[in-house]
C-alpha cells in the first residue's frame, strides 16, 4: 500500500472530519468491550504477557472478544522473545558448533519474535506511533489532543500561519 495508512472512522469522527457520502458507517460493535478470556494451554511466560496486554487494553477500551487470537499472537511472540534473550544470556551470543564457533540461532528467533510482535502490536495500538494514529494518546481514554492541552494549554485563538507575499 502506497502513502500513509487511512485514518480510522472513530477518530475522524472524534475529529468533526467524516464526510458521510465518502466514509462508510464505520465498524459495527455487538456488545459490550469485554476481556477476551486467556486460552487454558499458554504457558507460564505467555499468561503473564497476556494479562499485561489485556490489563492495558482494558484500561484504554480497546479490547473486545473477537480480539482473541491477535492477543494471544502477541502474547505468544512476546513470550517467545523472553525466552530466547533468557538462552542468549544463558548460553552467549556466540556457541560452539560442529565447524566451530558459530552465532546462538537464539540470536534469530528473538528477533523474529520481536519483528512479529511489533507487527501484531501496531494492529492493537500499543506503540506510541499506534495510539497516535488511532487518536489513543494513553490507557486513561484521552485522546492526543486532550494530552497536549493538558501539557502545554490550550491552542492561543486567533492566531493562523499568514502566507507573506
Amino acid at each position: 500500500m502506497r502513502g500513509r495508512k487511512p485514518t480510522p472512522l472513530e477518530q475522524r469522527k472524534r475529529e468533526g472530519t467524516v464526510v458521510p457520502s465518502r466514509h462508510g458507517k464505520g465498524v459495527v460493535q455487538i456488545g459490550g468491550r469485554n476481556a477476551p478470556e486467556a486460552p487454558t494451554d499458554l504457558t507460564k511466560d505467555e499468561k503473564k504477557c497476556w494479562d499485561y496486554l489485556v490489563t492495558d487494553l482494558v484500561e484504554s477500551g480497546t479490547i473486545d472478544h473477537i480480539d482473541a487470537g491477535i492477543v494471544e499472537g502477541a502474547a505468544i511472540t512476546w513470550a517467545r522473545a523472553r525466552q530466547a534473550r533468557r538462552h542468549i544470556k544463558k548460553k552467549g551470543l556466540v556457541i560452539a558448533g560442529k565447524t566451530g564457533s558459530v552465532t546462538n540461532p537464539a540470536v534469530r528467533i528473538e528477533r523474529e519474535a520481536w519483528s512479529s510482535f511489533r507487527q501484531i502490536s501496531e494492529q492493537l495500538g500499543l506503540s506510541p506511533s499506534a495510539r497516535a494514529r488511532l487518536g489513543i494518546a494513553s490507557v486513561r481514554k484521552r485522546t492526543m489532543q486532550q494530552e497536549l492541552t493538558d501539557k502545554i494549554g490550550p491552542s492561543p485563538r486567533g492566531l493562523r500561519a499568514v502566507k507573506e507575499g
